[in-house]
């Protein structure tokens, strides 16, 4: 309390001292606030203008008034133009027209326009002589633009509530057009000293001028008229009347009243010095008091009697209307009156106080002290009499400065036009307007103004204010306006009415010599009584004015003579200055001659020529910024896409020129000197790999080897010489220095090799020198550009393609049932010689050619021993003949003939029989081709098995019938009828299940047959034809349907669940119907993903229409859509949702929270599996509705880029803009927050999506990955796009607070994590290019079997994060990560485990950030769990099996009482590594938990005489060891891949109580579809329901 009591005591002390002394007292407030004390806002700035008429709208609420009126340009035409260069009938002068200009900008502004921007334009007249000549045809399409005026917003929405237009300052007479019209703008023009205002020359009253308005006091400031320029504000002078520079009478008399406050200031200092001392703000205050009353007395009774009736002296006008009236003489108008409200009436406004008008002169007579005529100087340097008034607007400074007293001088002796309703053309043609349209009409402005604010017509404002009507034309008639009202009652077709006349019109149709007519004479006269009788501070009102008598006593003395003489040199005027008289022409007092536009003078033009309309196209300047902004934009798109590509090249050129040249061998004494090592050049898109070239000078051979001495290929030099004539050609390298390159040109394709250096290749090239001439072959060396022997290098690409075509005819032939003339076609000699068909026929295959037609390696014995079965000519190549009639032989469905085919391949001297060691040799063969490590123990254990089945003495021959017994009995013999080759394969459904039988057309059949015949003939021992019924069978092979299928079954279960490789397509004829099902199952199986997309996709939809809607309708007085139409509510609209998906975007990357939640009951409602994909579908819905925001900000930007400068000012009130300055195109663009970061958001947007495509995922991983960091700063500059408040207020941070809280905390747990450095302790380099790492796991890292994490190596760069799956268990001491190299990442991280890498493993360390959920961590969740892997996919696998294994061990109590693994790999020894799990699963799991099947897809796709082989091995070995002969485990090996619907479904018959079964698929996307389409298809069934979980690698 006594803290409060202080401060309370302080304020008073300061209000004492500042007010103190008797100087005490209550003055006028700048915005008029509590001068009426009952009424606080009467009289207040921004307050309604009042009506003593009712409004007139045309639709009673807001529509104008007069709608069926004639155009206001006819009628300023008939009534207000005519002749000029009358003077006063009475003797006003132009002071008395100028000072009331000044008066009206003192007591009423309600020139601005509203917001949002209402145009209420004037059709300019066909053929207007001043404003149609723009027009080349005068074709009346022209509009004069009018804004109508702004008003209260609560108003306008009911006849009982209509629009009612504002007041912004107050309508007291307190002096604002010398202080301003608010304190911010008093204080700013003040200097602070001696309660002065700025000035210029302070210690000289008579020379003083305002500073320059360098702060940019916000001045109206229209275009120059004369230049049609926009100059800048600063170029005012600071002073208190915001439209004090309209022309330089105005300004005139505001540097009049400004020094005229500096006078009574210095009065003030001057008279009170001696006796106390005042702060500069009691004198200003204690000034401006005085100089408010002394400007009340001249206005109230010395210019408004002379404006009102000359014939009334001010003396008799003050008895007529006192403050006060005496005795007991009632009257509402004595004294103060709380009763009375002193606003600004409408008709006062927009009609009467306009009579002044007719007043103006065209321009003003200036005389110098020595009484000379001030001459003018015109635009183009021309002098003139006079200064003219339409060239001076908004110009007024320079002939305010060159001499103010000759303009006061003027300003006295100057009369005014005549006393009529006709304006000069000053003003009806030439009076100012914006840059789109300079010159305006001021008549048709004043006619058009009352429309606007609905006043009402003129004959009932009489009667509002207690008159007559005139019903007559003849009524308004007098002796001055007879003609006009002629031509007025023509424009109204001859009405004799007048109940439709415009209220400026008609009363300026009364106009009298004396002054204003009876109807404007009592709007004016009853407007200013009650401005001074509702003023509380009124001066004459001692009570409250803080008057004294001596005060007061001066205040009468004084008029506007006193003041001018006071502060000015203009000594030599009449002390009435509103009127000169006769009396007062002495000297050269007095103007020379009434000012006319058309007259002279003294041998000059009296007055220059107005300059004329112009207008402006605010999108000029624009053009260019606009089209470039949005071409570049545009092309930026193309462009990155390039630099994408360029950056895929630059990479792959990198990674291949970054394969050093190897270091030459190691010769010693023993060395081989014919091997030697090169970087072998494959193609431009391939890396070279490391070989060593082996020249065999006894076989005429050069053997090619890998790095682990693995051959790649062999040349035979002898058949490449014999083929060129004995020539053997090579290319050398000779253009660079350091080139050593090597080009052997064959056939197939070269052997381009690339030596250490030139000396390693001399050395290389002489020893093949020697080695093709003593082969008596000759070299021919040809040295070329490096560039030159690589573009036209014969690539295996090249050789591919042609093979490709090769094969594609084949097929083709039998598709097309081309066969009956195929040995015409193929080896006659019909059409010509170098045709594609001819050149197709003439190649032959080499035995790694043939090997790889049929997915085998070329070394491989069965490869060695086929090739020489079908090589009939010996001739070391497979001609198109040979390969076309082993092909039609393998189309075959006949068992006993691939029996006799693969028994001739191993029964190579064709002795009838196989010995023991040729069984060993085709057995081993045949497990060679499946690359599985077999001992020969197996192999004999196997062989024993064949004796056995063919109860044979174990050592003994094999005869054709005792093989034929083991391979073709039971379902062997039936493998063997289904081995077809793969032509015609139909997919069951998209389910990667391929129909193996060969169709033929049955013209083909008989053929075929032939050809197959000729050929078993050829490869039979005793030549008789096996191929009995071989027509028969190949007629129906095409309606034959195979189904294959192994049954899953232990020793210690047999179950009914059935593993399907093969199964003809059964395709409903109903298109629609399929369509439906498919839908059908798809909504069942992601059921809840529909739920949220639908849900989501309804809110996006909310929030776009909620502000589409906004923009449209309810914030219509905006006043944006009005200019940019519905481009503003779709880009609103579309805003919003980029903001909502921002923040969803921000919740999917929440990866730790996602994970969380997982393990939560909300995962059973909310499908977290799906964040990634959802992560995607809410991007891209951000993008489109992105393009559709820049789409509709284009038209926004070029709708606003044509609208008037000014009135963006309206739709842009948060921003800032000079008013000088134009707001063009690239100022939106780049010149304002929102533009410039909308411009660099779209750019960075662009590059994010074009490097988040698939393409660059592949190949530029570590680019998509910093692209992505882009998030960062496209979220600021989205926060900063919206922040400038062009439009709106910020709403993102709404959207976004909350997904930005947390997306931070789980971002700093992510982080928390990433400090800690994993030591690798282990790196393997495993087959297929996978690489294993083994880290220590941090302390307390927990995580569940299937989750995944994010790595980092130090090595390659701390910030570059990749997902991999862990494939260890969670109770393992290490974490596990196996790694298959297929990006520059992952053949990094593979080359820096390379224990030749100049870092050793164990010294690199890696970054964690994880681990993170996925769904195939929930296989646990189900009864029965159905894994799926494929490829590298079976990551996660391993991490679950190990986890069962475990729990096994542990004996956990599982809800999962079934788990099914499906192994889908090209070939078993492709991930080797999983097999050591497998198998350590299989000895453990005894009560039969996991059931597992391999599928080997290799076999399959290529050759299946060799798969059926396979087969038959395998299925015998299971039988006598219960294990896979290729991989020793228990699992069952399939040859093709799986079926997935029938597996699935069979599931339903095993497990009928199951409700719910969990399918967890994880590799290539075709894979993972083909589980999700059956598990789609399988839950349109009632029960049960299949969940799908995949990942996709």
């Amino acid at each position: 309390m006594r803290c409060l009591y202080c401060l309370y005591i302080f304020i008073l002390y300061n209000f004492i001292s500042v007010y103190g002394d008797g100087e005490e007292f209550e003055g006028y407030s700048y915005d008029g606030w509590y001068n009426n004390l009952n009424h606080p806002d009467w009289g207040a700035a921004e307050t309604i203008l009042q009506r003593k008429s009712a409004a007139a709208y045309s639709d009673g609420v807001y529509n104008p008034s007069g709608n069926k009126r004639p155009n206001p340009f006819d009628i300023s035409k008939a009534v207000h133009q005519g002749p000029t260069g009358t003077s006063s009938y009475v003797g006003r002068t132009a002071m008395l027209v100028y000072f009331g200009q000044q008066i009206v900008e003192e007591i009423v502004d309600s020139q601005r326009p509203g917001c949002p921007i209402e145009y209420f334009n004037v059709d300019v007249p066909k053929g207007h002589p001043q404003f149609d000549s723009k027009q080349p045809d005068k074709s009346g399409t022209i509009k004069m633009p009018f804004k109508r005026t702004r008003y209260d917003q609560r108003t306008g929405f009911s006849p009982n509530n209509p629009r009612q237009q504002l007041n912004e300052i107050t309508p007291f007479l307190d002096g604002q057009v010398i202080y301003g019209p608010n304190k911010a703008w008093a204080d700013a023009i003040r200097s602070y000293e001696n309660g002065q205002l700025a000035s210029t020359t302070p210690n000289s009253i008579m020379t003083q001028f305002p500073p320059d308005n360098s702060i940019r006091l916000p001045f109206a400031n229209p275009p120059v008229a004369r230049t049609h320029k926009l100059e800048p504000v600063s170029r005012f002078h600071a002073i208190g009347n915001p439209r004090g520079h309209e022309n330089p009478f105005l300004l005139s008399f505001g540097i009049l009243w400004f020094r005229w406050h500096n006078n009574m200031a210095t009065r003030i200092v001057n008279e009170l010095r001696d006796n106390r001392t005042l702060t500069d703000e009691q004198i200003f205050n204690i000034a401006r008091k005085r100089v408010i009353a002394q400007y009340q007395k001249i206005v109230f009774y010395d210019w408004l009697p002379v404006w009102l009736n000359t014939s009334i002296t001010p003396e008799i006008f003050k008895r007529l209307y006192p403050y006060r009236h005496s005795g007991s003489r009632e009257s509402t108008y004595n004294g103060y009156n709380p009763s009375i409200h002193p606003g600004i009436y409408q008709e006062f406004q927009v009609a009467a106080m306009r009579f002044g008008h007719t007043l103006i002169p065209p321009g003003l007579w200036r005389r110098t002290q020595n009484c000379e005529l001030l001459k003018s100087t015109g635009f183009k340097g021309k002098r003139y009499a006079a200064l003219r008034l339409c060239n001076s607007f908004w110009n007024s400074r320079e002939s305010v400065e060159e001499d103010l007293d000759a303009i006061f001088r003027g300003l006295a002796s100057t009369l005014t036009e005549r006393e009529d309703s006709i304006l000069v053309p000053d003003l009806t043609e030439s009076l100012f307007g914006p840059l789109e349209f300079s010159r305006r009409d001021l008549a048709a402005l004043n006619i058009q103004r009352g429309r606007d604010h609905g006043v009402a017509d003129y004959n009932t404002v009489r009667e509002s204010y207690n008159l007559k009507r005139k019903d007559k034309w003849q009524d308004l008639a007098n002796d001055y306006n007879k003609k006009q009202i002629n031509r007025l009652w023509l424009l109204y077709n001859g009405s004799n009415k007048l109940d439709d006349i415009d209220l400026f019109t008609g009363g300026m149709l009364e106009t009298q010599p004396t002054g204003p007519g009876e109807l404007f004479s009592s709007i004016i006269l009853e407007q200013f009584l009650r401005i001074r009788h509702g003023d509380r501070f009124w001066f004459e009102n001692k009570e409250q004015s803080g008057l004294t008598d001596e005060e007061l006593e001066e205040i009468w003395n004084t008029d506007l003579f006193d003041v001018i003489t006071s502060v000015t040199n203009a000594q030599d005027i009449q002390r009435n200055v509103f009127i000169f008289t006769e009396a007062d022409r002495s000297g050269c007092h007095g103007q020379p001659k009434q000012l006319d536009a058309e007259g002279s003078f003294d041998d000059l033009d009296m007055l220059e020529p107005c300059t004329p309309l112009e207008t402006y196209d605010y999108f000029d300047g624009s053009q260019i910024s606009f089209a470039v902004t949005y071409s570049l934009v545009a092309i930026f798109i193309p462009v990155t896409v390039l630099v994408l590509y360029l950056l895929s090249v630059h990479r792959r050129k990198s990674m291949i020129m970054s394969r050093r040249l190897p270091t030459p061998l190691q010769r010693t004494s023993s060395s081989n000197m014919n091997e030697f090592r090169a970087l072998e050049w494959i193609d431009m898109n391939q890396l070279d790999r490391v070989v060593i070239i082996s020249l065999e000078p006894s076989e005429c051979r050069i053997d090619v080897f890998g790095s682990k001495r693995i051959l790649l290929r062999q040349i035979d030099v002898s058949r490449v010489a014999r083929n060129q004539n004995g020539i053997v050609e090579v290319h050398i390298s000779s253009d660079k220095e350091e080139s050593s390159m090597f080009a052997l040109k064959l056939k197939e394709y070269d052997l381009i090799l690339k030596f250490y250096d030139r000396d390693e290749r001399d050395r290389f090239l002489k020893q093949f020198d020697s080695f093709v001439t003593n082969n008596k072959y000759k070299l021919i060396k040809r040295e070329l550009v490096e560039s030159y022997i690589l573009r036209n290098a014969n690539t295996k690409k090249h050789r591919q393609e042609r093979l490709d075509k090769f094969f594609r005819k084949i097929i083709n032939m039998f598709r097309e049932g081309d066969i009956d003339d195929v040995d015409e076609n193929i080896y006659g000699t019909v059409g010509p010689s170098d045709s594609v068909e001819t050149e197709l026929t003439r190649i032959e295959l080499t035995q790694a050619e043939f090997g790889e037609a049929f997915g085998m390696r070329a070394n491989s014995t069965f490869v060695k021993h086929m090739f020489l079965l079908v090589d009939e000519d010996k001739s070391g190549r497979v001609s198109f003949k040979e390969f076309l009639d082993l092909f039609i032989m393998l189309s075959s469905d006949d068992a006993e003939s691939k029996t006799r085919l693969l028994f001739n391949m191993y029964d190579i001297t064709q002795r009838g029989y196989l010995s023991k060691d040729d069984l060993h040799e085709m057995i081993r063969s045949l497990l060679d081709m499946s690359e599985s490590h077999v001992t020969e123990e197996m192999i004999h254990e196997f062989t024993a098995a064949v004796y056995k089945s063919a109860n044979l003495q174990p050592g003994s021959d094999i005869t054709y019938t005792d093989f034929k017994k083991v391979f073709t009995s039971g379902n062997c013999a039936k493998r063997l009828e289904q081995a077809t080759l793969d032509i015609n394969a139909n997919d069951d459904d998209n389910d990667q299940v391929r129909n193996n039988t060969l169709t033929v057309p049955p013209p083909a059949c008989n053929k075929m047959v032939q050809r197959r015949n000729t050929l078993y003939r050829g490869y039979s021992i005793s030549g008789q034809s096996t191929m009995s019924g071989d027509r028969r069978r190949l007629s129906s092979m095409a309606g034959s349907d195979t189904l294959k299928y192994a049954t899953l079954a232990s020793k210690s279960q047999t179950s009914n669940v059935k593993v399907f490789t093969d199964l003809k397509s059964t395709i409903h004829s109903d298109g629609f119907v399929v369509l439906k099902d498919r839908i059908t199952g798809y909504l069942e199986t992601y059921r809840l993903q529909a739920f949220w997309l639908c849900l989501y996709c309804l809110v996006t939809i909310g929030v776009f229409l909620e502000r589409s809607v906004f923009y449209a309708l309810e914030r219509e007085n905006g006043g944006l859509r009005r200019i940019a139409g519905h481009g503003v509510t779709m880009s609103r609209g579309s805003a919003s949702v980029i903001m909502f998906t921002y923040a969803s975007l921000l919740v999917t990357m929440c990866k730790n929270l996602i994970t969380k939640l997982r393990e939560t009951v909300l995962n059973r409602i909310i499908p977290f599996d799906s964040f990634h994909s959802w992560h995607k579908f809410v991007a891209l819905i951000s993008l489109a509705f992105t393009i559709l925001h820049i789409v509709c900000h284009g038209i926004n930007l070029y709708s606003i880029c044509t609208q008037p400068s000014m009135d963006l000012n309206c739709y842009f009130r948060e921003y800032f803009r000079a008013s000088h300055e134009l707001a063009s195109f690239h100022y939106w663009a780049f010149g304002t927050m929102t533009g410039l970061t909308g411009v660099i958001l779209t750019l960075l947007l662009i590059v994010l999506y074009v490097f988040a495509l698939p393409y660059a995922r592949r190949h530029l991983f570590h680019v998509f990955w910093q692209t992505h960091k882009l998030y960062i700063i496209i979220y600021l500059l989205a926060i900063l796009h919206g922040s400038a408040r062009m439009v709106q207020t910020p709403h993102f941070g709404f959207y976004i607070i909350g997904p930005v809280f947390l997306f931070t905390i789980d971002k700093l747990i992510s982080v928390s994590r990433q400090t800690s450095e994993l030591k690798i302790v282990k790196a393997e380099l495993l087959p297929s290019d996978v690489t294993a790492l083994t880290v220590t796991k941090p302390p307390g890292f927990e995580y569940m079997s299937g989750q995944w994490a994010q790595i980092a190596s130090i090595g390659l760069g701390q910030h570059e994060f990749h997902p991999f799956t862990m494939t260890s268990a969670p109770h393992e001491k290490f974490l596990k990560f196996h790694i298959r190299a297929v990006g520059p990442w992952t053949t990094n991280i593979r080359t820096l485990m390379d224990p030749g890498h100049r870092y050793t493993p164990g010294n690199q360390k890696l970054l964690l950030d994880g681990p993170f959920g996925e769904g195939h961590q929930d296989w646990y969740r189900y009864e029965v769990s159905v894994l799926i892997g494929g490829g590298i996919g079976v990551t996660p696998f391993a991490s679950i099996l190990k986890d069962i294994v475990h729990k096994s061990q542990m004996e956990v109590e599982l809800k999962c009482k079934k788990v099914y693994f499906l192994w889908v790999t090209r070939t078993q020894k492709q991930f080797e590594w999983l097999t050591d799990i497998i198998r350590e699963l299989e000895a453990v799991d005894y009560i039969g938990l996991v059931t597992t099947h391999i599928f080997v897809t290799q076999f399959k796709t290529k050759f299946d005489l060799r798969t059926s082989m396979l087969y038959i091995c395998e299925r015998h070995f299971q039988k006598i060891a219960d294990k896979s002969l290729f991989t020793g485990l228990r699992a069952t090996t399939h040859f093709g891949r799986p079926k997935f619907f029938h597996f699935l479904d069979s599931l339903r018959s095993e497990y009928r109580q199951v409700k719910r079964f969990g399918v967890f698929s994880c590799g290539p996307r075709p894979m993972t579809l083909a589980v999700e389409q059956a598990c789609s298809k399988l839950n349109q069934f009632k029960s049960p329901t299949y969940y799908h979980h995949y990942e996709n690698f």
